[in-house]
């Protein structure tokens, strides 16, 4: 099994022979601490490194280059194995390196020992019962800080804002940008990810109850300053954080990311709509033959995922999400947007094909409260920019290759900070 060892500024990984030979390398290698984003133990680094193998040995050992969303990962893991899992920055030979542990978490707190404050992160399981909800809590200062509580969109979404074959990475570069800015900042796998529970039974609901217990917890460290925590929430995320922020307890500020501010049924539509235009010209033309009309299956699968009672459901031969998808269906954001007194910032970017762009002004115009609205040329849903004149679907998978868009994070920043500034000098 390979080794991590820590030694003149670098984190070195000693290969075994038959990792050398299953991994096509003829040495060792060495990333230096500089290039670390991040540093955490897995506790089962099987469920972590749900990629294909370039190359590399199944069954219960899997040893190779990775490859997901564009990403390269280097792993040499065993089932049900911990590990620590690296995250390196842009030009380093792999944006993450998962090396099986039994002394994972020993070795991780060696790592982060070495890295400066703004890249060091404390673990945290937001609920010990259940083993649920770990995450990593940022400190980039001493004493009572200024914090920001994360929250990314919908599916199975860990810390870092990833999902299998989809390595969005919008919190990390949101704890980044606000660390640099002396901002602490919590990011949590959402309930599903990294414990034994299937992400596809957890309800809207639930996630905003446990956004929420994220809130209280963040509130109450030593090293955090309760008047001065901003809810930043990125898509789904954005509708917890709006939650969060018309609360009986609400933070000092709110940061909504490609929010929406119409029902739930009527995004999924617009978002329907938005597909047919993107779509290559044979497919197009496939639908005009067999006179196929998106919206109206749109509604019909609406209709089938109502008509369910259970959690999970088969719907089209897949098994989705019903819960989620019957109260995100009927959930209305509207009536928080009424109550919205907080300081917030609404980002959406001219080219989300998932929130309308549109929905920026019925924000303005519902928030009794002062709000902020940007609106980022050729910015897409996943914070990246299209520089095509008709943004598509199809060009998510180039975006994946690059990092959050640089102008966002500095927006999302600059606003953050001028709010907890404000907010500590008026205590």
């Amino acid at each position: 099994m390979a080794e991590l060892t820590l030694t003149d500024g670098a984190v070195h990984i000693a290969l075994t022979g038959p990792e050398r030979a299953w991994t096509l390398r003829r040495s060792d290698f060495a990333i230096p601490t500089a290039a670390l984003r991040s540093v955490r133990a897995v506790p089962d680094a099987a469920a972590t490194s749900r990629v294909l193998r370039t190359p590399g040995v199944p069954a219960v050992r899997r040893v190779g280059t990775w490859r997901s969303g564009g990403r390269r990962s280097f792993v040499s893991i065993a089932t049900h194995q911990p590990a620590v899992m690296l995250r390196m920055g842009i030009g380093s030979p792999f944006d993450t390196i998962l090396i099986g542990s039994d002394r994972a978490d020993d070795i991780a707190d060696e790592l982060l020992a070495a890295l400066p404050p703004t890249r060091r992160d404390v673990p945290i399981v937001l609920d010990p019962a259940a083993d649920a909800l770990r995450g990593s809590l940022r400190l980039p200062g001493d004493g009572p800080q200024p914090a920001a509580l994360l929250l990314p969109g919908s599916g199975p979404i860990d810390r870092d804002g990833d999902a299998p074959g989809s390595p969005l990475g919008i919190q990390l570069a949101l704890a980044e940008a606000l660390a640099g800015a002396g901002i602490a900042s919590l990011r949590y796998d959402r309930r599903g990810i990294g414990d034994d529970l299937d992400w596809r039974s957890v309800g809207l609901h639930e996630n905003t109850a446990d956004a929420a217990l994220a809130l209280r917890s963040l509130a109450a460290h030593p090293e955090v300053d309760a008047r001065r925590i901003i809810v930043i929430g990125h898509s789904e995320g954005a509708l917890h954080a709006l939650r969060l922020a018309v609360s009986a307890a609400p933070p000092a500020a709110a940061v909504l990311l490609s929010a929406p501010a119409r029902p739930g049924s009527e995004v999924l539509a617009w978002q329907a709509e938005q597909l047919e235009p993107g779509l290559p010209k044979p497919v197009r033309a496939v639908l005009r033959v067999t006179r196929t009309d998106l919206a109206a299956k749109t509604r019909a699968s609406h209709d089938k995922l109502r008509a369910t009672s259970t959690d999970i459901a088969r719907i089209n031969g897949a098994r989705v999400n019903a819960k989620w998808f019957r109260e995100f269906l009927d959930d209305d954001p509207r009536e928080d947007l009424a109550r919205l007194a907080v300081p917030t910032l609404a980002l959406t970017g001219t080219a989300d094909l998932q929130t309308p762009p549109d929905d920026l002004a019925v924000i303005a115009e519902l928030a009794p409260g002062p709000v902020d609205l940007q609106q980022p040329e050729g910015v897409t849903h996943l914070l990246r920019r299209d520089p095509a004149e008709v943004p598509t679907l199809q060009d998510y998978k180039r975006q994946l290759r690059q990092p959050v868009d640089e102008q966002v994070l500095r927006s999302v920043t600059a606003w953050a900070a001028g709010q907890v500034t404000r907010g500590g000098d008026a205590g």
